[in-house]
């Protein structure tokens, strides 16, 4: 069975729906950022998340992700942040990052253990062995 197509699951979960989703966790996680957990003492300067690349993120983590008991540190965030961005990239070239990956699954209801010093960390999440295609980049033809 392949993965769906990114237009075909996109209706699942509006940009709004995700911004609703995504504002308590934000709140209440404020050391995320769209690069991951920041560890610096001064205050982050950056981007602010993309909705719509969360949203990406939030299907593939739906897609491939399952629950699972214990932390994985299989499942760590900047790993799983390719796989999606390369699944994203091959379904309708959208790039996802660290920190958008992160909130994607806590969004999807997976907790999550930081990675000491570091933006990083592991989920409560078996992956899917299907995700491993996406391991590379699709090759341009």
């Amino acid at each position: 069975m392949s993965a769906p197509r990114f237009s075909d699951a996109v209706a699942q979960m509006s940009v709004d729906e995700v911004r609703r989703a995504a504002a308590p966790i934000r709140s209440a996680n404020p050391r995320l950022t769209v690069d991951g957990w920041h560890i610096e003492r001064a205050p982050y300067v950056g981007r602010d998340f993309d909705m719509e690349q969360v949203r990406a993120a939030v299907l593939f983590v739906r897609t491939f992700g399952r629950p699972r008991r214990y932390f994985n540190s299989k499942a760590g965030s900047y790993t799983l942040k390719h796989y999606a961005e390369n699944w994203a990239r091959a379904c309708a070239d959208i790039d996802v990052s660290n920190g958008e990956l992160i909130l994607a699954a806590l969004i999807c209801g997976y907790r999550h253990r930081q990675v000491p010093r570091t933006p990083n960390c592991t989920f409560d999440m078996t992956v899917d062995a299907k995700m491993r295609r996406y391991e590379q980049p699709a090759r341009s033809q």
